[in-house]
Parts: C-alpha cells; sequence; structure tokens
C-alpha cells in the first residue's frame, strides 16, 4: 500500500476538524466514481 496513505488521511482529518472536506469527480454516476470510494475509505480509517 502506498505509505502516502497516512499522511493524507492526517490532513483530511485535521481539514474535518475545521470545516467539510469535498471529494470532487468527473463521472456519469454519482455513486459509482472515485470520490465516493474514496470518501467511504477515508471514513472507515479515521
Amino acid at each position: 500500500m502506498n505509505e502516502e496513505r497516512f499522511e493524507f488521511l492526517k490532513k483530511v482529518k485535521t481539514e474535518l476538524e475545521k470545516d467539510n472536506v469535498t471529494f470532487l469527480f468527473a463521472a456519469k454516476s454519482e455513486t459509482e466514481n472515485q470520490a465516493s470510494v474514496l470518501a467511504e475509505w477515508v471514513l472507515t480509517k479515521i
């Protein structure tokens, strides 16, 4: 796994303490895209 994931999670958690975090995507489906997968993964880790 990518070792930078820990730093990314740390940054997301810090930002979530201040305000909402938005993941952008460019796909036709609002539920099946990289941003949805990333958001779900982040929520399981923090």
